[in-house]
């Protein structure tokens, strides 16, 4: 009988087992049918199959997932309300691998390779890492990492030209830009305010969607990235959005008609200010994602151009007019590139030499891609020449020329393909990066902070009393993004599972002033206490935290006398953003003998303040020192 009782148990264990794999390949299932109707623009029947899986017992991890969708869903919804009809006039499928080389736009600058020195271990992935520098904008890279660690997916980071000739420790965007998942491809625009990029963590309907955010000026914060909206951005992978200097035409890339390791790039008119209509019905929607070009001219609201100066074909007169624009750039490069040459010769100090010859070489990138394009069209334009001569036949133009009715509309012509340009990709040698700046004196902070980059710390030994929020038992190590921006993140191993708790704090009173705003986030959060990292109950912590002794300084501080570090009259951007990542300290303005003077401090000990100047000077920043102050 005991034998009959151990096998019935242990096939009711098999069947309980092969239950509950059955029923998550059921979820998985459904999970799946409803991201295919999203991405078919079916939002409704979508949010039908998400709403019934949140009333199955689901884990939180799956939970998140499904929420995640039915916000895509809901997004979707409202931005099939606000939609355009961009002109496209060429589009062509491309190797993934390199699908910027396609972007047919004249651009004051060129692509290149990403230098190893700007990429980590775990930048690895099906596109060819590459950066844009712009002639407009030498000083400044931006460019997509996956970071050190990798904990925050991919983001946007900016490197900037030093005093010493050096680039600046790659600096990540803020969270206004960056979020909790994957920030790619930036653009910076001429104007140097400007940045497009494509993100899977801002408002949008799924998959990657096109953005652009300004900088302001006087601040320095970029504002809210704005959604370029449908069909510009769909619910497939909408790359790399881009206009040219003239903001007569832009190229973007997406995967909504491409095949596997394919990518769709598509050349679009611009217009002014596009009309938004709303779209309800399904096979309008589907016609409008597929961003096809017409099979007619186009014709967009824009000021006319003036018209050809001699008798040449109308196809001639497009290629001549690009031609003189290219010139026009040409000379203007060719200027500013005398002008740095001729400093380079003049100065004696080996920062300003190190720092001009970073530029001259980047100039002198921009001419050779300018001296590639005027050499095509010459070329261009001779066969054209020629053909007519010959056969009486106008070769058609790479670049597109315009007419315009009698309305005043410009008639933009259908483009039959895009062409690769540059032929060759230029290369550039590795710049050299400085190491990141740590604080002085770093010590862990385990401040709450909502909306950031999550800092997970797994299995901390945190001595004494603590108390945090638990947020969730998952079976399998759980994905950064889940946290949504809240740091720190503990995630503690326990008999095969992994126990995540936000917020660190050191007194019950601490942790209920923060209880609102973790559960606002995350509703069935519940407080926990440790004591030296291991669980105890919350009375009890209570207890213990009753006799802990008031804290006492160990250190003597000298009250008489403290330093701070003067940063000199002026306080550049660089020698700004430098001095933040050194220190903790502020930055003050004070007049000194009638004259403005920006220091840094106080510091209680002249250690810390001389590993700081270190710090600085090792930056470029030469001119800082040390002023000792007497307390009164």
């Amino acid at each position: 009988m005991k034998k009959f009782k151990t096998i019935l148990i242990l096939c009711l264990c098999i069947f309980v087992s092969f239950a509950v794999t059955a029923q998550n390949t059921n979820l998985q299932t459904e999970f799946k049918r409803g991201c295919q109707l999203r991405s078919a623009y079916r939002f409704d029947e979508a949010l039908g199959v998400f709403n019934k899986l949140l009333q199955q017992e689901i884990d939180d991890v799956f939970r998140i997932e499904v929420l995640r969708e039915i916000m895509f869903c809901e997004n979707g919804k409202n931005m099939l309300n606000f939609t355009t009809t961009p002109a496209v006039v060429a589009y062509q499928t491309v190797p993934l691998k390199e699908f910027y080389r396609y972007y047919d736009l004249a651009l004051p600058g060129f692509w290149t390779l990403t230098p190893k020195s700007l990429l980590t271990a775990l930048d690895i992935d099906e596109i060819q890492p590459f950066i844009y520098i712009s002639s407009k904008n030498p000083e400044v890279i931006y460019f997509d990492s996956r970071g050190a660690d990798g904990q925050n997916g991919w983001d946007i980071y900016e490197t900037r030209l030093m005093p010493n000739g050096e680039w600046s420790a790659p600096e990540r965007l803020s969270e206004t830009i960056n979020t909790p998942f994957d920030e790619r491809f930036p653009y910076l625009c001429p104007d140097g305010r400007t940045l497009y990029f494509a993100s899977n963590g801002h408002y949008g309907m799924g998959g990657y969607d096109l953005y652009k955010t300004v900088k302001n000026p006087v601040t320095g914060e970029w504002s809210t990235p704005e959604n370029l909206g449908f069909p510009l951005s769909s619910t497939g992978d909408d790359l790399l959005y881009v206009p040219d200097a003239d903001n007569l035409y832009a190229c973007m890339a997406s995967t909504r008609n491409a095949g596997k390791d394919s990518i769709t790039v598509y050349k679009i008119a611009l217009e002014g200010t596009p009309v938004k209509q709303p779209l309800s019905q399904l096979s309008d929607i589907v016609k409008a994602a597929t961003l096809h070009s017409p099979t007619t001219p186009i014709y967009i609201e824009k000021t006319a151009a003036a018209t050809a100066e001699d008798n040449r074909s109308e196809a001639d007169q497009g290629l001549v007019q690009e031609l003189q624009k290219i010139k026009q750039r040409s000379s203007a490069a060719q200027i500013e590139l005398d002008q740095l040459r001729a400093d380079y010769s003049k100065t004696t100090n080996a920062q300003e030499r190190k720092t001009l010859a970073v530029k001259i070489e980047i100039r002198e990138q921009t001419l050779s891609q300018y001296r590639q394009e005027i050499q095509q069209l010459n070329k261009q334009i001779q066969e054209s020449e020629y053909a007519l001569l010959t056969q009486g036949i106008v070769v058609a133009p790479i670049r597109l020329s315009t007419t315009i009715d009698a309305s005043g509309k410009v008639c933009v012509p259908i483009q039959t393909s895009i062409t690769p340009r540059p032929e060759k990709i230029i290369s550039i040698p590795e710049i050299r990066v400085q190491a990141p700046i740590v604080a002085v004196a770093e010590t862990k902070d385990f401040t709450l902070r909502t909306k950031t980059e999550t800092r997970i710390f797994e299995n901390e030994l945190i001595e004494g009393i603590s108390y945090r929020y638990q947020v969730g038992v998952y079976s399998k190590k759980p994905d950064v993004k889940i946290f949504n921006g809240y740091s720190p993140v503990f995630i503690d191993e326990r008999n095969g599972k992994w126990v995540c708790s936000i917020g660190s704090f050191r007194t019950h009173a601490e942790a209920q002033k923060h209880s609102a705003t973790i559960k606002r986030e995350f509703k069935d959060a519940m407080m926990v206490a440790y004591k030296d990292s291991k669980p105890i109950e919350v009375r009890l912590a209570r207890v213990e935290e009753g006799k802990r002794p008031a804290a006492t300084s160990s250190t003597p501080v000298n009250r008489n006398v403290a330093y701070q570090i003067i940063l000199g009259e002026t306080l550049p951007d660089n020698l700004h953003r430098t001095v933040q990542r050194a220190t903790s300290k502020e930055i003050a303005r004070t007049i000194v003998n009638g004259k403005t003077q920006y220091v840094a401090g106080p510091y209680n000990s002249k250690e810390e303040a001389d590993k700081v100047v270190a710090i600085l000077q090792q930056s470029g920043f030469t001119s800082v020192s040390l002023d000792t102050i007497e307390r009164r």
